[in-house]
Formats: structure tokens, sequence, C-alpha cells
């Protein structure tokens, strides 16, 4: 089956999605450039930050591919009690939009809307948008960075543990 792009790369973004759903951290790492930059931004509600949201300055997480080797390293060594047990989580992507940013790169948008249940009775209910840059060569995804918007500016969770 030939696939375009667009079909490429929202595919790319449901295997992720199955792989962090499934706790396959390693993997899901594969797809990670090793200049990779992820941002996850705090909402405000102010006049100005509506006109100039993508000039927000407040963030959650700053990261790059290093922190993320270590955030999965942190996980598998048991000691986050945010993570033990291991969260029980459905990520559903959607509304995904690709463009081309330039050789072989790609931008692509899409919503999110993620459930977590931990502990048997704690739940979330997380949703947002991620702006992400792509590369693709010899048929090789990698995510060169990411940007994370919750739709909520007071976050329903009691950890930022996962990976949006």
């Amino acid at each position: 089956m030939n696939l375009s792009i667009n079909d490429t790369l929202t595919q790319t973004l449901y295997s992720e999605a199955l792989m962090l759903d499934e706790g396959r951290f390693e993997d899901w790492l594969n797809l990670l450039s090793p200049e990779l930059r992820y941002t996850v931004h705090i909402q405000q509600d102010t006049a100005e930050d509506w006109q100039n949201a993508s000039k927000q300055r407040l963030v959650y997480m700053d990261e790059n591919f290093s922190s993320m080797q270590l955030r999965v390293l942190k996980l598998r060594t048991n000691l986050p009690q945010t993570e033990l047990p291991r969260s029980r989580t459905v990520r559903t992507i959607n509304n995904v939009l690709v463009e081309e940013a330039g050789p072989g790169a790609y931008l692509v948008r899409s919503a999110f809307l993620l459930y977590r249940n931990h502990r048997q009775r704690d739940t979330e209910l997380l949703a947002g948008h991620r702006t992400d840059v792509w590369s693709v060569e010899s048929g090789e995804s990698k995510l060169q960075s990411r940007d994370v918007r919750f739709a909520a500016n007071v976050l329903p969770t009691k950890s930022l543990s996962l990976f949006y």
C-alpha cells in the first residue's frame, strides 16, 4: 500500500499513542529526534495571551531528548509514586492536519484527548492541541519538536508524569 505523507504521519501519530498507552516507552523514544524540543505550555486567561498565543512564556515542561530518556529511565525504576502502579491510559488523536514545512519536514497539528485511570479511583481527562514538526527521511519519521497546549488553564491532574 502506497500511503501519502499525510496518511503516513497520521498513522505515525496513532502508533505513537498506542505505544504510550501500552507503556512501550523505549519504542516511543525511537520516534524522537536527538534534537527534540518538547514544550508543554501553561494557558492563561488574559486578552493579551489570546492575541499572542504563539508567544506564551509560562511552561509546565521544556524538555529535550536527553531529559525524555531520563524520564523513561525513571519510570522503569518504579520510583515515581505518581506512576506506581502504572496508569491505565487511552489517548485519542484527531483533527490531524499536515503541511510541508521544508525539505523533508512537516508541520503536523492535531488534537488529543487523554483518559487516565490510576489507583482504581483517580480518573482524569485532559484535552488539548499539539503542533509538531516531523522529519521524514527514507520512510522513517522522527519527531523534531512538539508544542502542547492543554485546553484548560488549570489542569485536573495530580501529576504531569505522562507524555502528551
